[in-house]
């Protein structure tokens, strides 16, 4: 009796030893995780104090130890941009919070992981996880969570170039921002709506939201988020001319960037206000704020900022009459702008497709002197044998004789062939190189040349009659960009034998990329391949039709398709603009030079308008 007695009071012993041991291991567990979070921001503190954590909770088998120490190790990765970790351990919390059930810490671990996507460019993964996050959210009515993963998708999609998708989102997250009356929230999501608003070049709608922001900002004391709201708004309202308007905001911006030590903002506001002083004619007050913009920038090595203030110092000190000054900052301009363009008149580029195709075909000239060396040396070889064959047999009969001599007389006819086809192979290279100068002349005159000679005329004439023609100016720095442009399209012309239609569609894209709502899309065997020639064509027939497009139909949305398979390209240019009727203005429209060139290349084009809805031009091309 004793002995059992005594038996119950140790195990009521060994289980309160047990309790209080996991109690005491729970207190440090609690302890070591607030201390992760007192050093939150500290990612190596963070990291140590977590790991302690997590090895005690390890020791008890505390769940939601674990996933709340995995999560904060998460963070901590985050911070030291270790994305790749800062994945593994918010996908441990997943699980973990998983097995818990716990609807909340689920919902926010697919958030921390679509966060960490965003942050390391995996949109896709992003989007995927924040898609979770949110649908969890919405189950349990979180709006700030709700808000936060539509705030995440807003700018991906932002990111992306899908502006339409992004401004979805930024509504939602306005909307669950409102409902919880968050106001630092309200001004990000006015901020955000602002900025999609100024992609899709809709500039009332852009004033309107950011304006909104600013004011949020300034009934909460957020001053200091404003510098870039204050210049964006600037930069919307040089757009619309508005120069005082833009003149105040960015001033304004300004004295915030200075306040809070913001050099690379301060060099933004800068430049914009040195901008719209020189639209408004204080060119003094403008020189001034180009050269603050500048002198942060080298700081920063902004390239962009560097090439744009160097640019409109030039125009500055050329209106001044400062005409060394201006000559080397256009100098310092071109030279940031495109260190490539060393090709300064027309000989030099022709030079260069010369050598280039004249050292391609001396390579195929090359490699059949050295398959008529290999035949010599096999005629060489059979006549030894047959030698050798003579010496043993003596004296052969005369049928032998008279296969030798046949053979002898094949074996010489393949040497004149093998003459013949060389010297014609040669002739038809210098044919080709002919045939190319012809065209590539052709191009730099129609174009480049005629681009170089208005310019030309234009300065010659400013000069002799000591005008300052702002209107010239700026047409001759138009034709000047478009120069740059063409002879770009020309030398990566030149430099291909033959391209794929998806090169092809790239190097529209790249060429029109000034125009926001212009489309090139390309569909079908975009891989089939095309000679250069065709190439050049097509490209001056798209360059036509929207050239039509922009100048005469005022269009304000261009597609162009190209759709490819085995045997032919299909082009399709439509434009929503002002149609016409064909057998008007054919001539003053080059819709006539537009079908010369497809027929030119074995094609056929037809062009359909209407008064109301816009012209639709159809090119077909064969390819085979």
């Amino acid at each position: 009796m004793k002995t059992t007695v005594l038996a119950f009071f140790l195990s009521i012993l060994f289980s309160c030893s047990a309790i209080l041991a996991q109690s005491k291991a729970q207190l440090e567990i609690n302890q070591f995780i607030d201390k992760t979070k007192a050093v939150m921001g500290q990612p190596d503190s963070m990291l140590h104090y977590a790991d302690l954590a997590y090895q005690k909770a390890k020791t008890i088998n505390d769940t939601r130890g674990l996933a709340t120490a995995a999560k904060f190790k998460g963070v901590a990765n985050y911070l030291k941009s270790d994305f790749k970790s800062s994945v593994k351990h918010y996908q441990e919390a997943l699980k973990l919070f998983s097995s818990l059930k716990d609807t909340l810490e689920i919902a926010k671990a697919n958030l921390n992981i679509a966060t960490t996507y965003s942050a390391s460019g995996e949109h896709q993964y992003t989007i995927t996880y924040a898609l979770k996050a949110l649908r969890l959210f919405e189950k349990i009515k979180e709006e700030n969570g709700q808000g936060r993963v539509n705030n995440l998708l807003g700018m991906v999609y932002h990111e992306q170039a899908n502006y339409k998708q992004a401004m979805v989102y930024f509504k939602d997250y306005l909307q669950n921002a409102l409902n919880v009356k968050d106001l630092t929230e309200i001004a990000s999501a006015y901020n955000n709506m602002g900025s999609t608003f100024t992609a899709l070049n809709k500039i009332d709608s852009a004033i309107y939201y950011l304006q909104l922001a600013r004011q949020k900002n300034i009934e909460i004391n957020n001053l200091p988020a404003n510098a870039p709201v204050l210049i964006n708004l600037g930069e919307l309202f040089v757009k619309k001319r508005n120069h005082q308007q833009a003149i105040i905001h960015l001033n304004e911006a300004l004295i915030l960037t200075e306040k809070i030590g913001n050099q690379d903002l301060k060099m933004k506001a800068l430049y914009n206000l040195g901008y719209a002083h020189a639209q408004t004619g204080k060119l003094a007050q403008a020189e001034q704020e180009f050269k603050g913009a500048l002198q942060i920038a080298q700081n920063l090595n902004d390239k962009e900022i560097l090439y744009n203030s160097y640019a409109e110092l030039a125009k500055l000190q050329q209106q001044a009459g400062k005409y060394q000054e201006a000559y080397e900052h256009i100098h310092k301009a071109f030279m940031l702008k495109d260190s490539v363009l060393f090709l300064n008149n027309q000989k030099s580029l022709q030079e260069l497709q010369t050598q280039y195709e004249t050292s391609k075909k001396e390579q195929q000239i090359t490699n059949l002197n050295q398959k008529n060396l290999i035949q010599e040396l096999k005629i060489k070889q059979r006549n030894l044998y047959l030698f050798i064959a003579a010496v043993i047999l003596t004296l052969v009969i005369s049928g032998a004789y008279f296969i030798y001599q046949k053979r002898r007389a094949k074996e010489k006819q393949l040497i004149l062939k093998a003459r013949l086809e060389k010297q014609i192979l040669e002739e038809q290279a210098r044919q080709k190189m002919q045939s190319e100068k012809v065209r590539i002349s052709r191009e730099l005159h129609d174009h480049i040349g005629s681009y170089l000679t208005f310019i030309n005329n234009t300065m010659t004439g400013m000069v002799e009659n000591e005008t300052q023609d702002y209107d010239k100016i700026n047409q001759v720095k138009q034709l000047t960009t478009e120069t740059i442009k063409e002879l770009r399209k020309t030398v990566w012309l030149i430099n291909k034998e033959a391209v794929s239609v998806e090169e092809l569609a790239v190097k529209l894209r790249d060429f029109f990329k000034s125009i926001s709502f212009l489309t090139v899309t390309d569909e079908g065997q975009t891989a089939k391949i095309i000679d250069a020639t065709k190439a050049t064509e097509i490209f001056r027939i798209v360059q036509e039709a929207v050239n039509n497009a922009l100048k005469h139909a005022k269009a304000s949305l261009i597609d162009v398709k190209l759709e490819v398979n085995d045997t032919q390209l299909d082009i399709m240019i439509t434009d929503n603009g002002k149609g016409f009727k064909e057998a008007d203005i054919m001539a003053g429209f080059g819709l006539a030079n537009m079908k010369n060139r497809a027929a030119a290349i074995g094609g056929v084009l037809h062009i359909t308008s209407d008064l109301h809805t816009g012209t639709s031009i159809h090119a077909t091309i064969k390819l085979s």
